[in-house]
């Protein structure tokens, strides 16, 4: 069994445990964040940004406003004009292609007729194509989650009310344009579908509630050869879930979630099956974000004004640390990185309403004591 063990530092047994022995004074890179930047620049409220990097170093930004979704992208340290993309789309999420330079996908949700469908848009580096509804369904289609394949494939999967109940739908595409296999994931019910590709093994987690005074629970489930394997619950059998992140580092899949307000890890790999869950923090106000970065891997969650994190680094997890105080209410905090350099965004409350905030986050080298934690 793949272990944590939970003080004020956590390891996992047997697969860090010589790397981390070795380790006394050190010189590991530490970090500096740069000035933000109010991306969105709107008089009204701007909320649930996504950020995404490409290989070629564009920085995509896209949000939601009450008249839909607005984009923004940097190349050369340079901004683009603010682009409306949906008139009344919502829950964006962007995906960077793994096998092209300067590539982007962005799926949401937004009425259409009498339903609500799900929408993909790609970016080729200049422009966007045009929309591509691929739920095309009588329901209520939501919850978009992207991820790719090393061969390209990828893959969409949302929240469908077509069956009766939210059902979890799925669909595959080679470009991004055309959309095909539009079913069914078996008979999975639930919402807030994440999915993602380890190992070129597919993998989805998310909530379910058996009833209108039951908890919110974690569920996951992925595929052996061709069938998906019954759903394993994953979160508290009491406690409600309010919203979860994964990422992919490797052959390791890590999942975070907020349950009741405390912030929870846990990580996959296929030898070892999932680790022990860890709660990093209690009463927090935010869902938490991954963001791999100067040679760790980082949790970013708000609570109230400030931007926590912790960071997982040589088998170990820090002590819980404010990553910023912005000195007004924060939410909606995402990030991405690449190549030595980490974007942050936030939303943030004004006088009189909610801008997306921008910072990057550079890595640069000192010696500094690393203190081996028991």
């Amino acid at each position: 069994m793949w272990r944590h063990k939970s003080t004020t530092g956590i390891r996992w047994l047997g697969w860090i445990l010589g790397i981390a022995l070795l380790v006394g004074l050190a010189g590991i890179p530490v970090s500096q964040a740069q000035g933000a930047v109010n991306v969105s620049q709107s008089a009204v409220d701007s909320r649930a940004a996504v950020v995404a990097v490409t290989p070629a170093g564009t920085v995509h930004v896209v949000w939601e406003e009450p008249e839909g979704l607005y984009h923004r992208w940097m190349r050369n340290n340079v901004w683009s004009s603010v682009q409306q993309i949906s008139l009344e789309g919502a829950r964006p999420t962007l995906l960077v292609d793994r096998t092209q330079d300067d590539v982007v996908y962005l799926a949401w949700d937004e009425p259409f007729g009498e339903a609500r469908d799900v929408f993909v848009r790609r970016w080729d580096g200049q422009q966007w194509s045009l929309p591509r509804n691929v739920s095309q369904s009588d329901g209520y289609s939501t919850q978009p989650s992207l991820a790719q394949y090393a061969d390209g494939t990828l893959v969409l999967v949302w929240t469908d009310t077509t069956p009766g109940t939210p059902t979890l739908f799925r669909a595959t595409s080679d470009d991004g344009l055309v959309w095909k296999n539009v079913s069914p994931v078996l008979d999975f019910a639930g919402t807030n579908p994440q999915v993602q590709v380890v190992n070129g093994v597919e993998h989805l987690i998310w909530t379910y509630r058996a009833g209108f005074r039951q908890p919110r629970r974690l569920l996951w489930s992925y595929q052996d050869g061709n069938t998906w394997r019954l759903p394993e619950v994953l979160s508290a059998p009491t406690r409600s879930v309010e919203g979860a992140t994964t990422l992919v580092v490797g052959d390791t899949l890590w999942l975070a979630w907020s349950e009741v307000g405390d912030v929870k890890v846990k990580a996959w790999r296929a030898a070892m099956g999932w680790s022990d869950t860890v709660t990093l923090a209690l009463a927090a106000t935010g869902i938490p974000t991954w963001v791999p970065f100067n040679d760790a891997l980082h949790l970013l969650w708000p609570d109230d004004t400030a931007i926590m994190r912790a960071r997982w680094r040589q088998g170990l997890w820090s002590d819980v640390m404010s990553w910023q105080d912005v000195g007004q209410p924060v939410d909606d905090v995402a990030a991405a990185s690449r190549d030595g350099k980490a974007y942050i965004v936030w939303s943030q409350q004004a006088d009189t309403s909610w801008d997306v905030w921008l910072t990057s986050w550079t890595a640069t080298r000192s010696w500094v004591p690393f203190v081996r934690r028991p």
